[in-house]
């Protein structure tokens, strides 16, 4: 990814958080959708997972790599 990160999930998203490989939470967000499009330019390269929370409770992780063109 180097600059829009898109999810989708089968269910609405309750949050939506990215953490970056030392666990610091770079980007977080409440929501009510199973798509959004994330901006994530001003990111630094590296390892990042996305995690979703539903509103049932359960959680979506994905992992993701931050590249600068």
């Amino acid at each position: 990814v180097s600059a829009l990160l898109n999810v989708t999930t089968a269910s609405p998203i309750a949050r939506l958080r990215i953490v970056s490989a030392d666990g610091r939470v770079a980007h977080s967000t409440g929501m009510i959708t199973d798509r959004a499009a994330i901006d994530v330019a001003a990111l630094k390269s590296g390892a990042y997972t996305v995690i979703a929370e539903l509103p049932n409770g359960s959680i979506a992780r994905a992992r993701f790599t931050k590249v600068n063109p």
